[in-house]
């Protein structure tokens, strides 16, 4: 029954429609992408002595404000690539770390204020107010194969790193194929983009908010011995993300029609200001 319920949360968020308005993006992100799996979550981690009414709404209300503050986040990468301004990136890596930190509670059969999570790169910060042991540092393994990966194409790029509180690395390789690309949570984009650059890091930033709006799926292998590892925090959501952003590809679905690259092309810029011509911006075609 848990499989089936996840299974079925997954097949709801990757089959939805494109975000073509501020409507339809806060739509999806308060009700379905965390609505739902809140609610969903919620039964699935429900007690032997609840009622299920009462634990699918928690779970539900308690997603869908994750959701918000989820979408608001996004608005504001949205306005990095307007401006290219990095006064936006930290305060939207923070208030997407709250809004996932909300979801993961909700889907857990947790109070929404109990656990606190932000990641930096493949570093994994962990903060539970009922535990005796408050605070939590690991390390997530996917991540971190991403981020060692990232050397092998270019160069690491620390004042942009420091202003975003993302690993973000330029390359020179010359490329016709792509101009910027998301590994887990790591960027990387081509240098001598000029006024483009804002853009396509707003476009990766969104891919990296897209990997960590699946940690509620981490919550599938609690009773796994790997969950509780002092040191790793697997970070299966990697492995989720890529199955379902590939499985466009296997039902031949081109690349810009994928969702995930809709609502990155969506958010990377106010939409009455950019088009998905491959003049202006290119993506890796996976």
């Amino acid at each position: 029954m848990r499989l089936l319920l996840y299974i079925f949360a997954f097949a709801l968020i990757s089959t939805c429609q494109a975000q073509k308005s501020d409507f339809q993006a806060a739509t999806h992100n308060i009700i379905v992408a965390n609505g739902i799996v809140g609610g969903i979550g919620s039964l699935i981690n429900k007690k032997k002595d609840e009622r299920t009414l009462p634990v699918f709404i928690k779970g539900f209300t308690q997603g869908a404000l994750g959701g918000y503050l989820n979408f608001e986040s996004k608005k504001l990468v949205r306005k990095f690539g307007d401006s290219g301004n990095y006064k936006y990136l930290w305060p939207s890596k923070l208030i997407n770390a709250a809004a996932n930190s909300i979801t993961l509670n909700a889907a857990s059969n947790r109070n929404f204020w109990e656990r606190w999570v932000l990641n930096i790169g493949f570093n994994h910060f962990e903060f539970d107010t009922k535990k005796d042991v408050k605070f939590r540092y690991r390390i997530m393994p996917f991540a971190l194969a991403n981020f060692s990966y990232g050397f092998t194409q270019g160069r690491l790029e620390i004042g942009k790193t420091f202003l975003s509180g993302n690993f973000i690395f330029s390359t020179s390789t010359k490329n016709d194929v792509y101009d910027g690309r998301a590994i887990a949570n790591n960027l990387i984009y081509k240098r001598g983009l000029g006024d483009r650059e804002q853009i396509v890091i707003a476009h990766e930033t969104i891919h990296v908010f897209q990997y960590e709006g699946y940690f509620w799926f981490n919550n599938f292998f609690q009773n796994s011995p790997l969950f509780e590892s002092r040191t790793f925090y697997i970070d299966y959501n990697y492995i989720l993300l890529r199955a379902l952003h590939d499985s466009q590809k296997l039902f031949g679905v081109p690349y810009s029609d994928r969702f995930y690259e809709k609502e990155a092309f969506y958010f990377q810029k106010t939409p009455l200001k950019i088009t998905r011509s491959k003049i202006l911006f290119n993506v890796k075609k996976q």
